[in-house]
């Protein structure tokens, strides 16, 4: 009885120990995934900064057509779909609706003839809850 006692309170003690080890290292794990995506999040950041300092270089004209949103509105060829008109594209890749009313202002200065707006897509993935999405 004796040495089943010892044999159970050896086991759990290494089982604690190696549980101990996994924890520890799941944590690290874990820790040492996120990097990756912090480092894609400060590009993110610093590619979503570069093309705001891009549209504030560029010449404020009034009574232009303003396009303003996320990738969609960026990659949208613009000029080749509507020759003639002046037209400016203030499309981010990757922005969501609350960063795009964060630069709202920056287009209506501008005091455009029109503004056409597409946001929403980014929340989706993001986690923004619906009503917010709708609110935006």
């Amino acid at each position: 009885m004796k040495k089943n006692k010892w044999l159970f309170l050896l086991s759990m003690s290494l089982n604690i120990v190696a549980l101990f080890f996994i924890l520890t290292n799941q944590e690290s794990r874990d820790s040492d995934s996120q990097i990756p995506r912090i480092e894609e999040k400060r590009s993110e950041m610093t590619y979503w900064l570069n093309r705001q300092e891009l549209f504030e270089s560029l010449p404020k004209d009034s009574h232009s057509i303003v396009f303003l949103g996320n990738s969609l509105t960026q990659n949208f060829e613009l000029s080749e779909f509507f020759p003639g008109l002046r037209i400016k594209n203030r499309g981010i890749n990757g922005d969501v609706s609350a960063a795009i009313l964060g630069r709202i202002n920056s287009v209506i200065e501008l005091h455009p003839s029109k503004i056409f707006i597409e946001m929403g897509i980014n929340d989706l993935g993001t986690g923004v809850s619906n009503d917010r999405i709708l609110k935006n």
